[in-house]
């Protein structure tokens, strides 16, 4: 894996991390993945990030 795969790989687990938390915007999670602006995180869009839609089973 390259460097730049594996820098991409972290961020975008950070933002599926952050996304979650209400507090946050678009721009302050794409400056604290490191990215220039919030378009650029938006660019990736949810198709690739390489997240699975969650099912959560009902109890």
């Amino acid at each position: 894996m390259s460097t730049h795969a594996c820098t991409t790989a972290l961020r975008r687990e950070l933002v599926a991390t952050l996304r979650y938390n209400p507090a946050f915007t678009q721009e302050s999670i794409a400056a604290q993945c490191g990215f220039r602006n919030g378009r650029q995180l938006r660019r990736l869009g949810p198709t690739r990030t390489g997240e699975a839609t969650i099912q959560v089973p009902v109890i």
